[in-house]
């Protein structure tokens, strides 16, 4: 299975989730009719007075009201849910009392963590994420959370900074990337939303017990049956609950794991994280009082074992083990809280030297092109090797430090992208800088024109990763900072009259990435399924590509109609557009449209872009940005190209 089957795979198990999710309603229905049913002969009639009969036991009417009951609380808590949820991972860290880490922290063992997140990101071809850490929770354990690529997050426990060695946290890592390429964040975070409608009861009938311990009165008995009973209803939900999440996560954790060891092709280091889970006394046990709710999200089990181990969101440690090293006799080290001198030394030297030093990539000039070969581009979409992480790690060592360290803070990382921007004409140029003195904050325009000497001599094939390194620093501007920011940025690429290709992606992926922080969640549609009534988005889209690929019209014509070959199915209609009918302003359009499309219809399509652009079999710099850009449009994760 590639990305697209996987995400496809996870879409699916929605339907295995409404199944079970269906069924536990049902029951707790019956179970809150019997209750009441109960409770009803219980206060209100006088059992001795005439025998009972069976025709008491059913009412149809009682049935109704109890029915109508349990549907409001289980989907107003449902809706409540999914609505708190609506801005994505950040909303789920906090929610476990998460404390996000800032991009330039100074901390040894965050900067490490850090250090290994950019590596992962820009290896997969992938914005940065935000990174937060649980700093009450001392066992190993970790998530990460979002419905898309531009909302995710990565979250720590305390105990996995302070526990794991460089390559077992990047093992975790690696793990829970697997998740956010997977499909996996979104199903569980839309888990989390729909299954707390079926847990809500239990959860009011615990309040009202909590309540009764404080405050007592002659109901306050009436009060703790009707608590108790509320408490016994909503356990069904409970193992409903448990029940679902093992359906659909139990498995997904062995393809995370199998995909964690081809991403970083070293299992001893996700094998021994597991490891020390198993030898620490805490394990990967989290305390913080929500964590049932998002169970399903971590490395490892979250919660206390019990006789309902069978329904488990994870396999047992010793399988997971076992199947990454098969010479594992069982037994796992006894790990100590204690850390010695010489761990601690240890330690500060890998979070100090974070990157394997290589010599520096060769720098590209812009006319030079590359063969290429589709079909490995393709197949490593979502999918990111060792090579992938030999490059990132190569270019992270390669970037100059002051670029680095400016990409970390709010200041620095808007001056990289005010100096990315930059024309290389002297006369524009001075044109975008007095824009600058005139509109961007003093101190960030002094640091643009710092960088600058530092960005002019920057490779091309390093300036996306620069972007994508300075993408958490920029979700920490204040709104005020972000809209004069997207005002310079565009005025900065307006000073020419026009908008070349590497412009138009980097004002992409910066609006994908921050406008889910700083304006409304767009609201989410149904899926695409057939190229059928959006042939207009694909025929502006492909023949975008085709002529950015090919300067020759024919050949771009002749491109555009193998890449239609690709996705093409009878009685659509695509046709080979004029460049004045595909602008930037439709192509922006069509992408949106598009991003909606199913994922193994995406399939084609994303393949039909490469096509459009490579008919040649060369591909250079700024054509594999407006790839990355197009892909990432359409929720494609691209690593950069071997």
């Amino acid at each position: 299975m590639d990305f697209f089957s996987h995400q496809d795979d996870a879409r699916r198990k929605t339907s295995v989730l409404l199944v079970y999710f269906g069924l536990s309603v049902i029951a707790i229905i019956i179970a809150m009719y019997m209750v009441f049913t109960f409770l009803f002969f219980t206060f209100s009639f006088k059992i001795n007075a005439q025998p009972l009969q069976s025709a008491m036991f059913w009412d149809g009417k009682r049935f109704a009201v109890v029915s109508c009951a349990a549907l409001i609380i289980i989907i107003c808590g449902s809706l409540y849910k999914i609505t708190a949820l609506k801005n994505g991972g950040s909303q789920v860290a906090e929610m476990l009392g998460g404390r996000v880490i800032l991009p330039n922290s100074t901390d040894l063992k965050e900067r490490r963590l850090l250090n290994v997140v950019e590596e992962m990101a820009i290896a997969s071809g992938v914005g940065v994420p935000m990174v937060y850490v649980m700093n009450n929770e001392t066992s190993i354990n970790a998530f990460a959370a979002g419905f898309d690529l531009e909302d995710a997050v990565v979250s720590v426990t305390r105990g996995t900074l302070d526990n794991l060695n460089r390559d077992e946290l990047q093992g975790v890592i690696a793990h829970e990337f697997s998740h956010i390429f997977n499909g996996d964040m979104r199903l569980n975070i839309r888990l989390l939303g729909i299954l707390h409608g079926i847990l809500v009861i239990a959860l009011i009938g615990r309040a009202i017990l909590r309540g009764l311990g404080r405050a007592r009165s002659k109901k306050s008995g009436q009060a703790a049956i009707f608590g108790v009973a509320l408490y016994v209803m909503g356990y069904i939900g409970v193992f409903f609950g448990k029940l679902i999440k093992s359906a659909v996560s139990r498995q997904r954790e062995y393809l995370a794991d199998a995909s964690a060891v081809q991403f970083t092709r070293n299992p001893d280091g996700l094998s021994g994280a597991l490891k020390k889970i198993g030898g620490l006394v805490k394990g990967s046990r989290i305390s913080h009082y929500k964590a049932e709710e998002i169970s399903h999200m971590f490395f490892g089990n979250g919660l206390r074992e019990s006789f309902l181990s069978s329904f488990s969101t994870h396999p047992p440690i010793e399988e997971r083990v076992q199947r990454i090293d098969p010479h594992f006799d069982g037994v796992f080290p006894k790990i100590s809280l204690k850390i010695s001198d010489e761990e601690k030394k240890k330690r500060i030297d890998n979070a100090t030297q974070p990157f394997a030093l290589t010599s520096k990539r060769p720098e590209i000039s812009e006319p030079v092109t590359a063969p290429v070969s589709p079909d490995r581009i393709m197949q490593s979409i979502g999918a990111p090797l060792n090579i992938h992480m030999d490059m990132a790690q190569d270019m992270l060592a390669s970037l100059p430090i002051l670029l680095l360290e400016s990409a970390r803070e709010p200041f620095g990382s808007r001056a990289d992208v005010y100096s990315l921007l930059l024309d290389d004409d002297s006369k524009m140029r001075a044109g975008q800088l007095e824009i600058l003195k005139e509109n961007a904050d003093p101190a960030v325009f002094a640091e643009t024109q710092k960088l600058l000497k530092f960005t002019e001599s920057l490779s091309p094939e390093m300036r996306l990763p620069l972007l994508d390194l300075a993408l958490p620093a920029l979700k920490t501007l204040s709104l005020e900072q972000y809209q004069v920011f997207m005002k310079n940025v565009d005025a900065l690429i307006g000073a020419d009259k026009k908008v070349d290709l590497f412009e138009y992606t980097l004002r992409h992926i910066i609006k994908r990435h921050l406008a889910v922080v700083f304006e409304e969640p767009e609201k989410k549609v149904t899926l695409i399924y057939s190229v059928r009534g959006v042939e207009n988005e694909c025929s502006c889209v492909l023949s975008t590509l085709a002529r950015v690929g090919h300067k020759d019209k024919q050949q771009a014509a002749a491109a555009f109609k193998k890449a239609v070959g690709i996705i093409m199915v009878p009685q659509a209609d695509l046709s080979f557009l004029q460049a004045q009918e595909c602008g930037l302003k439709q192509l922006d359009e069509s992408l949106d449209r598009l991003a909606r499309v199913s994922p193994l219809l995406k399939k084609k399509l994303v393949a039909a872009c490469l096509q459009s652009l490579v008919y040649d079999e060369k591909i250079n710099v700024r054509e594999m940005e407006l790839f990355r850009a197009v892909a990432e449009a359409l929720n494609c994760p691209v690593p950069p190209l071997a």
